[in-house]
């Protein structure tokens, strides 16, 4: 059984030492969720910074298994972003197993105006006040369809919410439907399809992972240098 956690972290600057407040699912065992656990491992490989020790004034990243938008400011005029996409390559010896599957990511600075239009959304939608989804009365997690991941971060506070497939209780839950507009619309705003087939459509001859169970297959060679690991 999951359940929910005040965490205080305490980290150390080169000049102060602070205290940051973080919500992160937990279980009855203290264990973090499994979704904190695969997403955390994704970022560190992509080269992403951990937001538990972000100090920017706001820091905010949405995510999807495969896709990554992260927003911030430090004085709420000028806003900085980045897209990163970070993918898997089935293969005969993994087994099924994405820990043992090769690894590739990718990542690009967005422009200040797209950066700045995300950060209108975030707030005019109010994503950063929505309650974690077990918290939400009628909103329960299936086995098979879409994980949004929602991060947001200050000076003193972290936060990561996940949510089950919105648009599956958007007519019926508001906090779903808030969520499942923000994500339609930024990752409009972004490109997020087309960035990712483009980055897809880079790599050696293979098949590639876009969901948990999901992949999509290019028939072309790399054309430009990307980041591997695995």
């Amino acid at each position: 059984m999951k359940q929910s956690f005040l965490i205080i972290f305490c980290f150390l600057t080169a000049y102060t030492t602070a205290q940051k407040h973080a919500y992160i699912p937990t279980y009855q065992n203290g264990d973090t969720s499994l979704w904190y656990k695969w997403q955390s491992t994704k970022y560190r490989k992509a080269g992403l910074r951990d937001m538990l020790f972000t100090s920017d004034s706001i820091r905010f990243r949405f995510s999807t298994e495969v896709e990554a938008v992260e927003i911030w400011t430090n004085d709420y005029i000028h806003f900085e972003g980045t897209y990163s996409i970070f993918t898997t390559s089935p293969d005969e010896n993994s087994n099924g197993s994405q820990e043992k599957e090769k690894f590739y990511s990718g990542y690009w600075a967005l422009t200040a105006d797209d950066a700045k239009k995300a950060y209108n959304l975030y707030e005019s939608l109010g994503i950063a006040s929505i309650k974690p989804q077990d918290s939400i009365k009628g909103w329960k997690s299936g086995f098979d369809g879409d994980i949004f991941i929602l991060e947001h971060s200050t000076p003193t506070s972290y936060s990561f919410k996940e949510y089950w497939t919105p648009s599956f209780f958007k007519d019926k839950i508001s906090e779903a439907f808030l969520i499942d507009s923000f994500s339609n619309s930024i990752q409009k705003a972004i490109r997020f399809s087309n960035r990712f087939f483009n980055f897809i459509s880079t790599l050696p001859k293979g098949c590639y992972r876009v969901g948990s169970y999901i992949v999509t297959c290019n028939k072309v060679k790399a054309k430009r240098k990307r980041k591997s690991g695995g």
